[in-house]
């Protein structure tokens, strides 16, 4: 019944899209798409790198997720790390307990710019080596 996810919506403060553009296209090297004009016209950002697509959405009481995060799994993970690391984003490196399950786990923390500042984190996870 189910193929696949098409996509995760994540949601940031009003005003941020520079901001995700340089994180999502500029660190991550993902693919701005075109949002429909009907969307467009709400603020946000697309984006696409092979079958993962994030949508980010504008919300006006923008509160960081405490726990919600997208878990994407890479093919280099440690390109990843280097890239995040490069452009100077903290990374977090998973107990070794978690990779028990085959998989390598990272983690990106960083602080929301807005009044109700609290923790976004994002899990990129590469196979075991």
């Amino acid at each position: 019944m189910f193929e696949r996810l098409h996509h995760m919506q994540l949601v940031m403060p009003p005003g941020q899209e520079a901001t995700a553009r340089d994180f999502y296209a500029g660190v991550l090297g993902m693919t701005e798409i075109d949002k429909p004009p009907v969307l467009a016209a709400r603020g946000g950002a697309w984006f696409r790198a092979d079958s993962v697509e994030l949508h980010l959405g504008v919300e006006d009481d923008f509160r960081a997720a405490r726990k919600g995060h997208p878990g994407i799994l890479v093919n280099d993970l440690d390109e990843v790390v280097d890239r995040l690391r490069t452009s100077g984003q903290p990374t977090e490196w998973e107990a070794t307990s978690r990779a028990s399950a085959g998989y390598t786990r990272t983690t990106r923390s960083a602080t929301a710019s807005s009044s109700s500042s609290r923790s976004r984190e994002a899990t990129a996870c590469g196979a075991a080596r």
